[in-house]
């Protein structure tokens, strides 16, 4: 496992095995604003960007666990997500991500209405509430 980023809010690693990216997300994401959220998007995004024009490995999947993620985002930070981190995320060409979501409601709302706008063609994301089926979803993915 290759550490990519990692702040009080979340951690990227680079799974050489599987060949993945895997993001966690922890409860400090409680303390999250509207711009600790974009700062903290746009860091980590940018920081996989940096890794992939460094390394010669390459992935196609990520696993995001937002198990812990407990920022609700709101319709407006829902937007901005849209139209600044998703373009920067297809710029990365992940082909799919898993997300596991957390067990707060309001949270999980929001994650899925995020996830729900981004629309690409050559990317598929599937929402799940078990960390096992995610992973078993994104492993079948790497067969085909």
């Amino acid at each position: 496992m290759f550490l990519i980023y990692e702040s009080k809010f979340s951690k990227t690693i680079y799974d050489e095995e599987k060949s993945r990216l895997v993001t966690v997300y922890f409860p400090e994401t409680v303390h999250l604003t509207d711009e600790l959220y974009k700062e903290e998007f746009l860091k980590s995004t940018e920081s996989v960007k940096d890794w992939r024009l460094s390394a010669s490995l390459k992935s196609s999947s990520q696993l995001l666990d937002m198990r812990n993620f407990f920022y609700v985002i709101v319709p407006e930070l829902q937007e901005w997500h849209n139209q600044n981190v998703f373009p920067e995320v297809m710029a990365l060409q992940l082909k799919e991500a898993a997300i596991v979501v957390s067990p707060d409601i309001f949270a999980q709302i929001s994650v899925q209405q995020t996830v729900a706008d981004d629309s690409d063609v050559n990317f598929i994301s599937k929402i799940f509430d078990n960390e096992g089926e995610a992973i078993t979803w994104l492993d079948s993915k790497l067969k085909k």
